[in-house]
């Protein structure tokens, strides 16, 4: 990356600790890590958190964000101890949610511009200032921008629907994301390197000795954990909310890649692509109608494990676990690189220079934002009391919204019988593992005769209470990890990390069972179609037999009907009466019929006398 000439001297020393030769403190330029850009990069992010919970608490979040599980589990809130009714099962909001909505839907776009920039912008600063800031400068700069990629990373998933429909601005905001990430993960994993170098070559050295490292004698070593686990995650989380927002809001972008790819599986076994996406979706028809518990009529419902998981992440109300697990990892970096960066920090910290003022007084464009957009939803709301302007949601008065974004969509079944052919004792035993449903239920599952139903009244209670105690587990248990994070060299953080990977392990079980239980049900349209497929082709080669067949051969007194679908040449009325009676001709017994041999001729061949076209006939 280039070099800073002269002026360049990595043979500084600095120590947290009283050092022969070396300094203790260091001077940080304010315009880096000033009290003023750190309220301002926190400000923005918690805010955004803080008005994605309060939006969806008040379910004024877009309706496509929210699943049936959400929808559960907030009526849980308000009810409280009071019974669900039928009417707590679906979910139309009102027209103060619908501007509240607008509102949230503006705001946060106004946040996760101004994440978006500030993060790109302070990134190209610390890099192109690498001959003058030091590691230490740089490390604060790496988890500001941290927080700008998270926050960014929230939105998106709120935003979904506005940029699906908004193309040109998807596409200008995905190209700029993409350009994020890349200088950012850079940014990230240089910055790992700093923790593991001696004291001739340390955090309070500038930027551009860690790329002219080798001049020194030095040896670059990264973080293991931090450069592959955070990164990964980062990169994961990231990926998917960017391909989401090329796909309809209600689509998963994950559930189609895996759908994709059984269908090609499917693909390479012989089928078309019209039977393999017809047996792809009936197999998910039944595998949700597998997991869906039984209506259940009083309040002891049954709901399988696999179930609840399967609604429950599939539910915006599991992204709570991941927003603390991200804020609480990055505040705990931030203060550690500020104050407990293991060098002293002179007090020039708390000096409000020029840049520091601006970075706060720019916080005040998000206010005004704010301030604008609900202001503009009153002109509105006055324009529509007054008549002249009618909003799209209202003008469909019959619109009802129900939230089925788990439900696959239905494929007209085939057959009504167990599939033939062994399944597998073990196969069927994990499918069936941690279900409530009898082997007579399974069965006719298999032979499509259950169909995926609606909640009942106890399984939504049920479901939404289960939800919300599960994400408060979650949230605690990630609370602790991502502050165990900051301290991976303590008994703590490795404790931390251990977890982490238990959770992913947990995860690999779960997805492993759900991918297990699908391609069972696939193997049993699989065995649907080729036994549909045989007798097909039997009857085709029985049908293509019977026309070669000598029709002198078929007794002479069978009533015959034929349908003729082309016109008829006309018929006086006497023959219409002579060969028509309701629809069928007769024929009597036949007449004398000479042979060559009755003549005297030598029998050549067997002619053979096809009696002239029928037509049935309407008198």
């Amino acid at each position: 990356m280039g070099n800073c000439g002269s002026s360049l001297d990595c043979n500084k020393c600095y120590s947290s600790e009283p050092y022969p030769g070396c300094e203790t403190e260091i001077e940080v330029d304010p315009d880096v890590a000033g009290i003023g850009v750190l309220v301002s990069f926190l400000f923005c992010a918690f805010a955004l958190s803080a008005v994605i919970v309060w939006g969806y608490f008040n379910e004024c979040l877009p309706i496509d964000v929210l699943s049936r599980t959400d929808h559960y589990a907030l009526q849980s809130l308000k009810k409280r101890r009071q019974p669900f009714v039928e009417a707590d099962l679906q979910f139309d909001p009102t027209p103060k949610q619908k501007e509240r909505t607008q509102v949230i839907v503006g705001f946060i776009t106004v946040l996760s511009d101004q994440q978006l920039v500030t993060g790109v912008a302070i990134l190209i600063a610390g890099l192109a200032s690498r001959c003058r800031i030091s590691l230490y400068e740089f490390n604060i700069i790496t988890y500001l921008a941290y927080f700008a990629e998270y926050s960014h990373w929230l939105s998106l998933g709120v935003l979904q629907s506005h940029l699906f429909a908004r193309k040109l601005v998807r596409n200008c905001r995905v190209i700029f994301t993409i350009g994020f990430l890349a200088i950012f993960i850079f940014s990230y994993i240089i910055n790992t390197v700093s923790s593991q170098w001696e004291t001739t070559l340390n955090k309070g050295n500038e930027l551009q000795c860690l790329f002219e490292a080798s001049r020194f004698g030095e040896i670059i070593q990264f973080d293991m954990f931090e450069s592959t686990f955070v990164v990964g995650m980062i990169l994961f989380n990231h990926t998917v909310a960017i391909v989401s927002l090329f796909f309809d809001p209600e689509i998963s972008p994950i559930a189609v890649v895996i759908d994709s790819f059984y269908a090609c599986c499917l693909r390479l076994k012989g089928f078309s692509r019209e039977d393999a996406s017809m047996m792809v979706i009936e197999a998910e028809r039944k595998y949700n109608a597998w997991l869906q518990p039984p209506l259940a009529t009083t309040k002891q419902t049954k709901i399988s494990v696999w179930f609840f998981f399967e609604r429950y992440y599939n539910s915006y109300l599991s992204v709570f676990p991941n927003m603390i697990l991200g804020m609480s990892y990055g505040t705990g970096k931030i203060a550690l690189a500020v104050w407990y960066g293991g060098l002293k920090p002179a007090n020039g910290l708390q000096i409000l220079g020029f840049g520091q003022i601006v970075a706060i007084v720019l916080l005040a464009l998000t206010l005004l934002a704010a301030i604008e957009l609900m202001d503009e939803q009153k002109l509105l709301k006055n324009y529509i009391a007054s008549g002249k302007i009618q909003l799209a949601y209202e003008a469909s008065a019959t619109e009802t919204t129900i939230i089925e974004r788990e439900i696959a969509p239905r494929a007209p079944h085939r057959t009504y019988s167990v599939p033939k052919g062994s399944d597998g004792w073990l196969w069927r035993h994990i499918v069936r593992l941690g279900s409530s449903k009898s082997q007579e239920d399974f069965d006719a599952i298999r032979a499509g005769k259950l169909l995926t139903q609606d909640d009942d009244i106890y399984t939504a209670r049920k479901m939404g209470n289960l939800a919300l105690s599960y994400c408060l587990v979650e949230t605690c248990f990630w609370a602790v990890v991502g502050v165990g994070w900051n301290f991976d060299d303590t008994l703590y953080g490795e404790t931390a990390v251990y977890l982490s990977l238990c959770y992913i392990l947990y995860q690999s079980l779960l997805a492993a069972k759900s991918i297990v239980d699908k391609v069972y049900f696939i193997s049993d349209e699989v065995r649907i179609t080729r036994s549909q497929k045989r007798p097909e082709s039997q009857l085709g080669i029985l049908h293509q037999s019977n026309q070669s067949l000598d029709i002198s051969a078929e007794p002479s007194n069978v009533s015959v009907r034929t349908t003729s679908t082309l016109p008829s040449p006309p018929v006086s009325v006497t023959e219409q009466r002579s060969t028509a009676r309701e629809g069928q001709v007769e024929f009597g017994p036949p007449g004398r019929i000479d042979t060559e041999a009755d003549i005297g001729l030598l029998p050549l061949a067997r002619r053979r006398t096809n009696p002239p076209p029928i037509r049935e006939q309407t008198v």
